[in-house]
């Protein structure tokens, strides 16, 4: 399966399995970020919160992106003098696709999707000398080629990309794919 390909390629490049509920609090949610809400028109769909009738005291809505709670491991990581951070997650996502009759199918939509986020400083050594800096842009890049080279993928060329989730200009995609990456929006 093509998800545990970039399970083991995200693990072999130092990342961490985070593994979070699909019932999440509200606030995690897309449209409780202060960012713009990503409406149907930008996406092709809208992301409309499904919401639990007997929900449990602090998760009553389903998730409909994962990055809210890898953000959020994130923060207490780094709360606690971690000096790096670098965690992945694959899972459902849960959305309300509109009313289309009774068929539940029609209804809502689990796509599978996968995240990543990376925070801190790496270490790099060679046979001259050590380094020690910053992860960024280039390094996730790099990161993510190398995950094409180990699913035996040729790396598509990088494109300029505009995301709400992003900072302007330090934003990409790779060409004819659906994987955008950058650093996110302060």
């Amino acid at each position: 399966e093509v998800f545990q390909s970039l399970k083991n390629s995200f693990l072999a490049n130092g990342f961490d399995e985070s593994r979070s509920y699909s019932l999440t609090r509200e606030d995690l949610n897309l449209e409780n970020f202060d960012l713009p809400f990503y409406s149907a028109e930008q996406n092709g769909f809208p992301y409309q919160t499904v919401k639990i009738d007997n929900p449990l005291p602090d998760s009553h809505v389903l998730r409909n992106h994962l990055l809210g709670n890898l953000l959020s491991v994130t923060q207490y990581q780094l709360a606690h003098q971690l000096e790096q951070v670098k965690l992945f997650e694959t899972g459902k996502i849960y959305y309300q696709s509109g009313n289309s009759g009774s068929d539940p199918q029609q209804i809502f939509s689990e796509p599978k999707h996968i995240a990543a986020v990376a925070v801190g400083r790496y270490w790099e050594h060679n046979f001259q000398k050590s380094l020690d800096t910053s992860i960024d842009f280039y390094w996730l890049k790099g990161v993510l080629e190398s995950i094409f080279n180990h699913l035996k993928l040729p790396v598509p060329l990088v494109e300029k990309a505009v995301h709400p989730w992003f900072h302007p200009g330090r934003t990409a995609k790779f060409s004819g794919l659906d994987w955008i990456f950058g650093e996110i929006h302060p």
